[in-house]
C-alpha cells in the first residue's frame, strides 16, 4: 500500500507546514536537498503516494529531480507537485515538461495543497489499478475479450489523464 508522502524542500517551515497537513494519514519522509530527494524517492518509490518538491533545492535543483524521476516507469502513478517562491510563466512551463502533475506558488494555502494532492493521489490510484485489471483481464483472459477491455481501459485512461491535466491556477480542486 502507497502510504508515504515524500516533501522534499530546504525550509524548515515549509517541511513542517506540510507535515502537519499529511502525517494523519500518511508516513512522510523529508530532505533538505534534491539529490537526497532523489535517492529517497528511488528508494521508497513503492511506498510514494505522492511528493512536494521544490524548484530551488541545493545541490540538484527540483526541476532536475522531476525530469529524472518522471523518466522512470515507477513513477509514472506517482504525483509530484512543484512549488517555488518564483512562480514565473518560465518556471512553472519547466516544471510541466519535466513531469510535474502540477505546481504552485510558495507563499500557499497549506490545506489546498493536501486537497490537491490527495485528489491527484486517487486520481493516480485509480489509473493504477485500472492498468492492473488491463494486465488481469486482457493479457492473462479470453482473447476475444481482449479489443473490449482495450477500448475500455484506454478511455478511462484518457478520460483520468484529462482530469489530471486540468491546471488552471484559479482551481483549488
Amino acid at each position: 500500500m502507497k502510504d508515504t508522502v515524500l516533501i522534499a524542500d530546504p525550509n524548515d517551515d515549509i517541511r513542517e507546514i506540510l507535515e502537519e497537513q499529511f502525517s494523519d494519514k500518511y508516513h512522510v519522509l523529508h530532505s533538505t536537498d534534491g539529490f537526497e530527494a532523489c535517492n529517497i524517492a528511488m528508494e521508497k518509490k513503492s511506498d510514494l503516494a505522492g511528493m512536494i518538491i521544490n524548484i530551488d533545492m541545493p545541490t540538484t535543483n527540483g526541476i532536475d529531480v522531476v525530469t529524472k524521476l518522471a523518466a522512470d516507469k515507477a513513477f509514472e502513478n506517482i504525483p509530484i507537485l512543484v512549488i517555488a517562491q518564483d512562480a514565473s510563466l518560465k518556471n512553472e512551463k519547466a516544471a510541466y515538461k519535466a513531469g510535474a502533475t502540477d505546481f504552485n506558488k510558495i507563499p500557499f494555502d497549506s490545506s489546498l495543497i493536501k486537497k490537491k494532492m490527495l485528489k491527484y493521489m486517487d486520481l493516480f490510484s485509480v489509473k493504477e489499478q485500472l492498468s492492473e485489471v488491463k494486465k488481469q483481464t486482457v493479457d492473462q483472459g479470453n482473447p476475444s475479450d481482449a479489443p473490449l477491455y482495450k477500448k475500455m481501459h484506454d478511455n478511462m485512461i484518457e478520460l483520468i489523464g484529462r482530469i489530471v491535466e486540468m491546471r488552471n491556477p484559479e482551481n483549488t480542486i
